[in-house]
C-alpha cells in the first residue's frame, strides 16, 4: 500500500512544492518538509523490502534451500 499510494502522493506533493517555491508561493521550509516526507516514505518502503528479503533468507536457511 505504501508503494502504491503514499509514495506517489508524496512525490506529487514534492513536485507541487518545488513549483510553488520556484514561483515564490511557498517558503523554503515548506519545500524542505515536502522533500523530507518524500524521502521518509521512500526509506520506509526500502526498509520494508529489506526486512522482507531478510525474512525470506531466514526461512531458506531453516529449510536448507531456496524458495
Amino acid at each position: 500500500i505504501l508503494h502504491q499510494t503514499h509514495i506517489p502522493q508524496t512525490e506529487l506533493a514534492l513536485k507541487s512544492a518545488v513549483t510553488g517555491y520556484q514561483q515564490n508561493r511557498i517558503d523554503l521550509l515548506t519545500l524542505l518538509e515536502a522533500q523530507r516526507r518524500a524521502f521518509q516514505n521512500r526509506l520506509e518502503h526500502l526498509m520494508y523490502l529489506v526486512n522482507q528479503q531478510r525474512a525470506l533468507a531466514d526461512i531458506e536457511k531453516l529449510v536448507g534451500g531456496t524458495l
